[in-house]
């Protein structure tokens, strides 16, 4: 074969190569933006008895092209979990667990699994298989709620936040990151015994109790405790949607009690007299100031209670939480 033919032959071959790959659909836009590493938000399991579960865990899931790596911290300790994945469709993949460090009872099935990618956020949906010995109620469908980790910033690395000494009890797996304050420290015990406030209690879904705190110096003159809002749900809390929450909050409350609004935050001060004995004046005053901060999407809410104080010592204290846990949570 003279140079000629050769020629031809070679650009008869590339025009096949190229029309091929011209042939082959690109990857998703979202197929690379699902890589990286995920933090886990919230987690929603609607169960078939109607009600919906608001859960919560500290886990990373890291996505590669072909594995995914998950992490979490238990109250046993660390849980690997290392799975293979397939795109089967846009925003879709199958999912298949291939090791774990948990004792497993049954070989995992692969799993479908729908994802939506909002900015920092990533949606993801699946419909769990019942199982023959399921005890109901079970749940019927499964929304999570995870956020992308920063890893080039230098402040975040693909891993659990790990054991945190501000959290009341072992259960205690909010997503937030808290620094305890200077004068503060942290109640490492049941808060809610026969003397707890019951409006506090109300309020408490363990999974996203992130510290109960008193001052150091004076554990009886007020305290504070920091919480995730468990009833926002597996859905990121942007600017729009936080001035509809504020706007909620204000009807429930009464704006006369607003002492602070901004892009970030939200407050209310009330204040309220111990009853006294005998028809006698009330004895000892509280003050409690509420905080909802939006941390990125999330909300954290404050309780700062002031016992025998004034209103503005209840929100020195609660300010002094909210910045910190702006700084820890950027």
């Amino acid at each position: 074969m003279n140079q000629a033919l050769m020629n031809q032959a070679l650009l008869r071959s590339l025009s096949v190569s190229l029309a091929l790959l011209g042939a082959m659909p690109p990857a998703d836009a979202d197929d690379l933006k699902l890589l990286g590493c995920w933090r886990s938000q919230n987690s929603d399991q609607y169960r078939s008895d109607g009600k919906v579960i608001h859960l919560n865990g500290d886990c990373v899931s890291e996505f590669s092209a072909k594995q995914i790596r998950g992490e979490c911290q238990t109250a046993n300790g660390r849980v690997q979990n290392l799975s293979t994945y397939e795109m089967t469709a846009p925003g879709r993949y199958v999912a298949t667990l291939v090791s774990t460090s948990a004792a497993a009872n049954a070989p995992q099935q692969p799993r479908t699994i729908e994802y939506v990618i909002d900015g920092d956020w990533l949606t993801l949906t699946f419909f769990p298989e019942k199982s023959a010995n399921a005890q109901p109620p079970a749940p019927d469908k499964v929304v999570s709620l995870a956020v992308r980790v920063d890893g080039q910033s230098g402040k975040e690395v693909c891993q659990p936040r790990g054991p945190s000494p501000n959290r009341v009890g072992a259960g205690s797996v909010s997503s937030l990151a808290l620094t305890v304050p200077k004068d503060f420290a942290p109640v490492l015990k049941d808060p809610f015994g026969p003397s707890a406030d019951p409006h506090l209690a109300q309020a408490i879904n363990t999974n996203f109790l992130i510290g109960q705190f008193v001052l150091a110096r004076s554990p009886a003159a007020g305290t504070v405790l920091v919480i995730e809002d468990s009833k926002i749900g597996s859905r990121p809390i942007k600017a729009a949607e936080f001035r509809q929450f504020k706007a909620l909050r204000k009807q429930e409350t009464g704006r006369g009690e607003v002492s602070c609004d901004d892009e970030k935050r939200l407050c209310f001060n009330t204040a309220a007299s111990e009853g006294g004995v005998g028809g006698q004046p009330p004895q000892i005053s509280r003050s409690l100031t509420t905080e909802f901060v939006n941390l990125k999407g999330r909300i954290a809410i404050i309780y700062a209670i002031a016992f025998g104080g004034t209103p503005e010592d209840a929100k020195r204290s609660a300010d002094l939480f909210a910045e910190q846990i702006m700084r820890d949570n950027p």
